[in-house]
């Protein structure tokens, strides 16, 4: 799973301009560009210690420090131009933005940068029977197939393809509502 090998098969089109977002916590950067190599390519974060107030991730970043470069970000004003990338990565970072109107923002911000053909891959633990079993109740920390599809409606974005890759991780392919 580590690995991402399974990545390239999941998207519509392999990326030359993409981006990869995260909290602090990057262990796919390196990957990433491994399986797409772009002059394109960016790295952003968007920590923000008063909106992700739990532990973990503070705890994450110090044990894990991202050493990719990333540009330090705002979650609703991500430093890229209108409609010029043409794939986002969010792996394993949309369910640290616990407020649900800034979890939406994120995902409208997200679709502002995205050009047409362009492309979404959202990787998550769901809040569901399985991660209960392999979490416990940290698997409240996570949300429910039902709200990442509600998110991406209300960013205006449609989900092109949606798979397991794990009994416990879920991919979401999206791309902007025509």
């Amino acid at each position: 799973m580590t690995r991402w090998s399974w990545l390239p098969q999941v998207l519509l089109f392999s990326p030359r301009r993409w981006i990869n977002i995260h909290a602090g916590l990057d262990q796919s950067t390196e990957i990433l560009a491994q399986l797409f190599p772009a002059k394109g390519q960016a790295v952003l974060d968007i920590y923000d210690p008063q909106e992700m107030t739990e532990p973990s991730i503070e705890r994450a970043r110090r044990m894990h420090p991202s050493h990719q470069g990333a540009v330090r970000s705002k979650l609703n004003a991500l430093p890229v131009a209108d409609r010029s990338r043409d794939t986002l990565f969010l792996l394993f970072v949309a369910h640290e933005i616990r407020e649900p109107t800034r979890r939406i923002a994120f995902f409208q911000e997200a679709a502002r940068v995205l050009a047409v053909p362009g492309q979404i891959l959202l990787v998550e633990h769901l809040r569901d029977w399985k991660n209960f079993v392999a979490f416990g109740p940290g698997f409240l920390h996570f949300y429910s197939r039902r709200e990442w599809l509600r998110i991406a409606c209300e960013a205006g974005l449609s989900i092109e393809r949606e798979l397991c890759v794990t009994p416990f991780v879920r991919c979401f392919l999206m791309s902007r509502r025509a």
